[in-house]
């Protein structure tokens, strides 16, 4: 399982393999995906807003798959195709508020910062 962060893209690659002839299948669009998107509660959110998913192929027979959790704890991302995978492709991932004891990674060089300006008001050294 992997940790990614609230409110940022996950993204998670695939590929689409012909059984019979053993060879990648391209060409095929989000409509011949079923994804089911479940968030920490089980509720399923693939139809909700504010989260964004989405399906596309990236190069010839492999595919990504991505969406934009809202919220912390374990998401459940579950993909089928009925042709090529009707059994499925499920993935977990781990989401965290922040990366850095609860500052983001944006807000990181603020906080590096504002602890600069704090000790030149604090010694004296402006």
């Amino acid at each position: 399982m992997e940790t990614l962060f609230v409110d940022s893209q996950i993204t998670d690659y695939f590929s689409v393999v012909d059984h019979t002839t053993e060879l990648l299948v391209s060409g095929l669009d989000s409509t011949s995906f079923d994804v089911a998107l479940f968030d920490p509660d089980g509720l399923d959110r693939t139809d909700s807003t504010p989260v964004d998913w989405g399906v596309a192929e990236v190069g010839e027979g492999y595919y990504k798959l991505w969406f934009t959790p809202d919220s912390v704890g374990v998401w459940l991302v579950a993909i089928t195709h009925t042709v090529y995978f009707s059994w499925g492709k499920s993935q977990s991932f781990n989401i965290v508020a922040s990366d850095y004891y609860g500052i983001s990674s944006s807000e990181t060089s603020t906080l590096s910062n504002t602890i600069d300006d704090i000790l030149v008001f604090v010694l004296g050294l402006y």
